[in-house]
């Protein structure tokens, strides 16, 4: 059997089903609020989707090496790696040949700084939260990335989708944070306090989040149809937290963000985010 072959029956790609969704979101709501749609929309949208899956195997080649050796799992990740850039290339120069929109580099710039920020801190536990909201403000650079594909230029409503976009995302990423910590809190002696003190945190921040977006559907900023789109996040958030079992509820969070993400999406895709 050839190494290719090899290689092709042990794809690299990530496993978090939260990922995933950080990816199709914002290009979902992107698409359905465009004034125009074309073919070469679709183009952009595969070099996307190839640079997203050319991270984790990228991520794998700088974590993996030990003693100066390349493993198996190295090569793989280098054989797919190669393969997503690639493609990705492909899609990118066809993608430009057709439209000649060449200010979408721009956007591929504060990515590829946005990603490059976030690798810098792949050994750095502490700064977990800090390293998955850079990976998420580069990702939902798709959005207006889209949309200024098809426009030509930034509008209002590619403003809007980002900022909706990364405070969904980054939102329910402090909420996971805040579980991860309640859960390795509960194995000390003090995790009483620790519940506790992950508890008022989210609190403060689901009101927070509340009075934004009410504050921005009020001023006609974004419209309410867009501010509901967090509600299902938010009373997860403020009634899930109470739960101070977080082995039970932990498992079925994932899944219950990725069904809120799925509305979040509906809403933004099939009512205006704007007034």
């Amino acid at each position: 059997m050839s190494k290719i072959s090899v290689f092709l029956r042990n794809p690299v790609s990530v496993r978090e089903h939260g990922a995933w969704a950080i990816l199709f979101v914002p290009m979902l709501t992107a698409i359905f609020n465009i004034s125009r749609f074309s073919p070469s929309v679709i183009l952009f949208c595969c070099t996307i989707f190839f640079l997203f899956m050319a991270y984790y195997p990228f991520e794998i080649i700088l974590t993996s090496r030990k003693n100066g050796l390349v493993s198996p799992k190295v090569k793989n990740a280098k054989f797919w790696f190669s393969l997503y850039i690639a493609l990705s290339i492909m899609f990118a120069v066809w993608t430009l040949i057709i439209s000649g929109v060449f200010g979408i580099f721009y956007f591929g710039f504060a990515a590829l700084i946005l990603f490059t920020a976030s690798l810098m801190m792949l050994k750095k536990t502490k700064l977990s939260f800090l390293r998955e909201a850079l990976g998420i403000t580069a990702l939902c650079l798709s959005a207006p990335a889209i949309i200024y594909f098809t426009e030509g230029r930034i509008t209002h409503s590619a403003i809007i989708l980002y900022f909706s976009n990364v405070l969904f995302f980054i939102s329910a990423s402090f909420f996971v944070h805040l579980k991860l910590a309640e859960k390795s809190n509960s194995k000390e002696t003090n995790s009483e306090n620790g519940y506790k003190k992950a508890y008022l945190y989210n609190l403060i921040y689901s009101l927070l989040l509340l009075s934004l977006l009410s504050a921005l559907a009020i001023t006609r900023h974004i419209s309410f149809t867009a501010a509901a789109a967090f509600a299902p996040m938010i009373l997860h958030c403020l009634i899930f937290a109470k739960i101070k079992n977080p082995a039970e509820s932990f498992k079925k969070t994932g899944f219950l963000f990725l069904a809120y993400s799925v509305f979040f999406t509906l809403l933004l895709s099939l009512y205006p985010i704007l007034r």
